[in-house]
């Protein structure tokens, strides 16, 4: 397993073999998983949020209703939007030129 200390590990969590997080991730992640990383208060001082400040790495965040391409930054708001809708939320990682991969 990765081991995430930073907002710019994150991206770890979606390769293989990871190796530069301007490419697209391997794989998808179901949103219940990653949101127990993005919300674990073990970060910085042991008491805070992981911070998703990054604008520049783009995630897939999709359901049955909706998907959407989403900047690091807004990952925590749009994955809780979409996973209070009925069905399962996953999220893929998309690098740092969505538009390349879609």
């Amino acid at each position: 397993m990765t081991e995430i200390a930073t907002e710019d590990d994150l991206w770890k969590l979606f390769s293989k073999k990871p190796k530069s997080h301007r490419k697209k991730g391997d794989g998808l992640i179901l949103w219940e998983a990653l949101s127990q990383v993005l919300n674990a208060k073990s970060f910085g001082d042991g008491r805070s949020l992981l911070d998703v400040n990054d604008e520049e790495r783009f995630y897939l965040v999709a359901s049955r209703q909706a998907s959407a391409v989403v900047r690091q930054c807004d990952l925590r708001k749009v994955g809780r939007a979409l996973n209070s809708n009925a069905g399962t939320t996953m999220v893929g990682y998309l690098g740092t030129q969505p538009e390349d991969d879609l």
